[in-house]
């Protein structure tokens, strides 16, 4: 097992590194990372985003050293322009690089809370959303029709309009990690609340599914 460092401490990364997921134990609870293709090009992208910034970063300075009339107005106020849309490439490429572009499922069950997280090439975490296990409304899996698309295991908050995608890749792989997020999140729930049937004539043909499921 490897050993990295997580938002909160020492993470023991879980062997199956070369899958569509993984997970990470940690002291407050368990982290779910992309699998190792995922995360590679997240790498690579990131690359990609930092040679960016440098390279807008250069044009914003470079135009002012091209020849040409400095003193006149029309010519001045396009180098302004030029400067400031460059500046705002290469900031918005740096601020990309800099959060990384791994992202990561946090299940803290001290604090029984859920967190998305980004996660750059230097393993340095940024928190993006945050929701308690009282806000999680379902979690699910679509299973997927065609062989060429891959299934979604997601989690939809109530507080949110569309849902989390935790991980996608083979059933085998996203439904033991399905089966644990339920049982972590119905934990603590209340169970002296009585039960109570329908009565015949409210239930419909058509019955809705449970909201901790598998589609």
């Amino acid at each position: 097992m490897n050993e990295i460092t997580g938002e909160r401490g020492l993470v023991l990364k879980g062997s199956q590194q070369g899958g569509a997921v993984s997970v990470g134990e940690t002291f407050w609870g368990y982290i779910i990372h992309k699998g190792k293709a995922s995360r590679d090009r997240a790498a690579i992208g990131e690359v990609a985003a930092t040679a960016g910034s440098a390279f807008f970063g250069l044009l914003a300075y470079g135009q002012w050293l091209l020849p040409g009339a400095i003193g006149s107005a029309g010519v001045l106020s396009y180098k302004i322009a030029g400067t400031a849309v460059f500046f705002m490439f290469s900031g918005l490429l740096y601020l990309i690089a800099r959060r990384g572009l791994s992202c990561e499922v946090h299940v803290d069950v001290k604090r029984r809370q859920l967190r998305t997280v980004r996660r750059n090439r230097e393993g340095v975490p940024s928190l993006m959303e945050k929701f308690g296990f009282g806000e999680i409304s379902s979690v699910y899996m679509i299973r997927s029709k065609s062989p060429f698309s891959p299934n979604r295991l997601l989690v939809q908050p109530s507080s949110r309009r569309g849902p989390i995608l935790v991980a996608s890749g083979p059933a085998c792989e996203l439904e033991p990690v399905l089966r644990r997020m339920i049982s972590v999140m119905r934990e603590g729930r209340p169970k002296d609340v009585p039960v109570v049937a329908p009565r015949r004539h409210c239930i419909t043909a058509r019955s809705r599914p449970n909201v901790f499921a598998a589609r």
